[in-house]
This record gives C-alpha cells, sequence and structure tokens, in this order.
C-alpha cells in the first residue's frame, strides 16, 4: 500500500466511500495507512517482545498485552480521520 502499487479494489486496501470514489483519494489515503500500520505494527512489535521477553509472567502482563493487541485499531481511526480532513 505504501508503494502505491494496488489499484482500486473491493478486497484489500482502506475501502471507504471516498478512497474507492477515486485515485485522487485511494493512493493517498492507503500510502498514508499504510504507513501508518507499519509503524504501529512496529511499535506493538517492540513492546510484545520486551513484556514477553523481559517481564515475568503474570496475569498484568496478560492484561496488557491484550490491551496492546486492541490497539491495532488505532491507525484504522487515524486513517479515517486523515482522509476526512483532507478529502472529504
Amino acid at each position: 500500500m505504501i508503494q502505491g502499487k494496488v489499484k482500486r479494489n473491493y478486497w484489500y486496501g482502506f475501502r471507504t466511500k471516498l478512497t474507492l470514489s477515486s485515485d485522487e483519494v485511494w493512493y493517498p489515503a492507503n500510502r498514508f495507512g499504510g504507513k501508518m500500520i507499519l509503524w504501529w505494527s512496529g511499535a506493538a512489535f517492540v513492546t510484545g517482545l520486551v513484556g514477553a521477553v523481559i517481564l515475568p509472567p503474570s496475569p498484568t502482563l496478560d492484561i496488557v498485552m491484550a490491551g496492546l493487541a486492541m490497539t491495532a485499531l488505532i491507525p484504522c481511526f487515524i486513517s479515517i480521520y486523515w482522509v476526512n480532513k483532507h478529502f472529504g
């Protein structure tokens, strides 16, 4: 998505009415969303690795790790906000 190689489609990418409406919205929105997901995934991986390797197993760690997994939606919300601000 970051490289702009995926054409508009209904199966893959950042799909909303607005992004599917034109290539002028599709490519920048998917580039931004792809960067957000890449950055957030890297941060989640490092945090998870630190939590799993350094900290001893505990119920608190389990809750923290589950919360971290749930934060995967944050780049989606940021991307939707960005698209609506710039193209909506």
